[in-house]
């Protein structure tokens, strides 16, 4: 599918700029603290592209129904009842 072919890809080029960087910096002598201009970019991009592809795999509109037996959620008492230790801690009674 489609999100699963942006993530490997934007993976892909994310590890790419890992070992682009690795690369980079065994070739030049000083310790620049500072990767290249391309790693930077290639990062940006495989991040978006990762990002665009999990975002694709998941459904926005999906529609649920309800069991026609049960009421609205504001009509159930479900929530309604609280026991916490708050008695216990402060000594309420």
């Amino acid at each position: 599918t489609m999100s699963k072919l942006l993530t490997y890809t934007g993976s892909i080029l994310t590890l790419h700029s890992a070992y682009s960087c690795l690369h980079y910096r065994s070739l030049i002598n000083s310790h620049s603290t500072h990767p290249p201009v391309d790693v930077v970019v290639e990062v940006a991009i495989g991040f978006v592209l990762c990002l665009l592809g999990r975002l694709a795999s998941v459904s926005f509109c999906k529609i649920t129904e309800r069991a026609a037996g049960l009421g609205a959620l504001h009509d159930t008492r479900d929530f309604d009842i609280y026991n916490t230790r708050a008695k216990i801690v402060f000594g309420e009674r």
